[in-house]
């Protein structure tokens, strides 16, 4: 489980990097939508919605779901979020 030390931390976000081997079912879902995003010419994207969410609050609130995404398709909406933002330069800031 995590320290909460953030591996990653930037102006929009807190992460923590993991390591470590996807469950099986997990996998073979993100295996599927990435197959089906390269022949549909789409973005993959897998929306987790944990059927046991009341059981971890956050803020007094049910857990979040997950949208897991490429680590490319999120640069590119990094991209288009500092341009809408007005920042040229392309900053580095996530």
């Amino acid at each position: 489980m995590t320290n909460l030390q953030f591996d990653a931390l930037s102006l929009s976000y807190c992460g923590e990097n993991k390591n470590e081997k996807l469950p099986a079912g997990l996998a073979g879902y993100w295996q599927k939508i990435c197959a089906k995003g390269i022949e549909w010419g789409k973005n993959p994207l897998l929306r987790w919605h944990p059927s046991n969410a009341n059981d971890y609050l956050v803020g007094g609130r049910a857990l979040p779901e997950l949208h897991i995404i490429t680590a490319e398709r999120h640069a590119e909406l990094l991209k288009y979020e500092r341009m809408a933002k007005g920042d040229v330069t392309g900053g580095s800031g996530n």
